[in-house]
């Protein structure tokens, strides 16, 4: 694990994102880090525990909040793709695009074998529109259309283990950048990197914030 990034999220978080960030991850997670705790879309941080690999994303999970804002943007993209016109138009190569299907135990998400929605994890040179329009369908059929897409669905998903069994789930995006930070790097070093990535995710930030908020 990157301990050097661990020892400075707080202040990072502070300084960057003008937030207390809060921590995830537990102990048997694959991945811990820090979210900047706000309601809706977050600038999340996550450092994947066996690999060292980090990423900076702008996240949207799948929970009530403010009347399900998850539901409001799955089905203004499918009307719009806003979203995918930004993807295609950054400059910045290799952007993952991803909706994960979170099921649903108590508090807990334990990891199915269908997390990804659309099999694989696309970058913005990957991704095209009859691809990003099934893995919106698919990801809206992942809340209760009974209540109007507000709320979780139920549905057969398999654990690790290949047990099948109902469980509640709630799409969640996560579109992220993996940032190239070396144990060898400094404080500053660090920042620098943050902050950068974090100017070529603002936009893709700034359009589910608008998207989500608006009337």
């Amino acid at each position: 694990m990157r301990e050097n990034l661990v020892d400075v999220l707080p202040e990072l978080f502070e300084d960057i994102f003008k937030a207390k960030g809060c921590t995830h991850g537990s102990k048997s997670d694959i991945s811990m880090g820090m979210h900047d705790g706000k309601v809706g879309v977050q600038w999340n941080i996550d450092i994947i525990k066996k690999s060292g690999v980090c990423r900076l994303g702008v996240n949207l999970e799948g929970l009530k909040y403010f009347d399900w804002p998850i539901s409001k943007l799955l089905q203004y993209e499918l009307e719009n793709f806003e979203l995918l016109k930004l993807f295609k138009l950054s400059n910045d190569k290799d952007i993952y695009i991803t909706i994960h299907r979170d099921a649903w135990q108590v508090h807990a998400r334990p990891p199915i074998v269908e997390q990804i929605i659309g099999v694989k994890e696309f970058t913005n040179l990957e991704i095209t529109k009859d691809k990003w329009q099934k893995i919106l369908e698919e990801a809206l059929l992942c809340l209760d259309i009974k209540r109007g897409f507000k709320g979780r669905s139920i549905q057969i998903v398999t654990s690790l283990k290949g047990i099948k069994r109902k469980m509640e789930v709630s799409p969640h995006l996560y579109v992220y950048k993996i940032m190239g930070i070396e144990d060898k790097d400094t404080k500053q070093d660090i920042f620098k990197t943050v902050l950068h990535f974090k100017n070529v995710l603002e936009p893709i930030y700034k359009a589910v914030y608008k998207i989500i908020n608006q009337e």
